[in-house]
């Protein structure tokens, strides 16, 4: 909802530059005008712009293996830019988490936050359709990206292959820094919402992240 709303008021290049390059680990101008079905120096402008009002830089992006050629030249977000995307950790929060530790016990904040994740189940369950593990992933997604969450639901329709949700921005991502052991809760719950086994990978490249929860279903 909020990055509806956020559509809104963008110029609609600068929102589709920015939402292109927060689902990444970084693009470059060739890249953003092969997505966007814009010319290259038409990006570039919109690109220049943004830099200029401190939502971008660049960044010297290596060649993948077996290539040849110079680095290449990516964008990626600035904290400014990342600011524009919903976080849930604010002084409130961060305040809140702290108050706990030092009036209950230093596993307190790691409680309340089971709490919130155990109620998220239900709430899940309750907005979640589908009969099979893809259906139920593809809803999953949906619901999470109206929360804030950027996220989608990767499946090549082989029977070989494991399904996926690719994560590319978690409201929640500071404070389960903070508090480790919350992340692994996180699993969990989406585990027990979608009904599935679970394991995640997680990468990140000069800011931007990228988490890989590999679903499975199962046994019988």
């Amino acid at each position: 909802m909020f990055l509806r709303e956020l559509r809104k008021i963008a110029r609609p290049h600068w929102f589709d530059i920015l939402f292109l390059i927060k689902r990444s680990t970084g693009l470059s101008v060739s890249e953003l005008a092969k997505e966007m079905g814009m010319s290259y120096m038409g990006v570039k402008q919109h690109c220049d712009e943004l830099e200029n009002m401190g939502m971008l830089d660049t960044w010297r992006r290596p060649r993948e293996e077996g290539e040849s050629g110079r680095p290449e030249k990516a964008y990626r977000l600035t904290h400014k830019g990342n600011l524009l995307f919903p976080s849930f950790e604010n002084e409130f929060t961060t305040s809140l988490l702290d108050s706990m530790k030092e009036a209950y016990g230093s596993n307190a904040p790691e409680k309340l936050i089971f709490a919130y994740l155990s109620n998220k189940v239900r709430y899940y369950q309750h907005h979640i359709k589908g009969d099979t593990l893809l259906e139920r992933a593809t809803s999953f997604a949906i619901v999470r990206n109206r929360e804030g969450f950027l996220c989608v639901c990767s499946h090549d329709h082989e029977p070989s292959e494991p399904l996926q949700i690719i994560e590319y921005h978690n409201p929640m991502r500071a404070i389960y820094a903070k508090y480790p052991a919350t992340a692994r809760m996180e699993e969990n719950m989406i585990a027990q919402v979608l009904q599935c086994s679970i394991s995640c990978t997680h990468e990140a490249v000069s800011g931007l992240t990228r988490s890989v929860f590999t679903l499975r279903p199962t046994p019988s």
